[in-house]
């Protein structure tokens, strides 16, 4: 991975309660590019965002996060520089959406 790539997933697959959920997926993205993930319910999105915030980790293969790879990395330290709101978290308060994205 060189110095210009931020996020790097080599051969991920992702099992959960027996069900292949992702396969051999590789995705690399580097600085300053710019990416949006399409599909049907049910592709794997959420899933395939979860590995790159650091929030699961694969079942097999590999995923490399602003240079650290899951797994050989205190994960509380790299949330610290990862942005991710996961839509499905129920906000139930009088926040504005500034103050909300402020508190990730």
């Amino acid at each position: 991975m060189s110095a210009s790539t931020v996020l790097d997933l080599a051969d991920v697959s992702f099992i959960r309660g027996g069900r292949l959920l992702l396969e051999d997926v590789s995705w690399r993205v580097a600085r300053g590019e710019h990416w949006a993930l399409i599909g049907p319910n049910g592709a794997g999105r959420s899933t395939l965002l979860n590995l790159c915030a650091a929030v699961t980790f694969p079942s097999r293969g590999a995923v490399s996060v602003l240079g650290s790879v899951l797994g050989r990395v205190d994960l509380r330290e790299l949330r610290r520089s990862i942005g991710f709101v996961n839509p499905r978290h129920q906000i139930a308060s009088n926040l504005t959406v500034e103050q909300v994205v402020l508190t990730c």
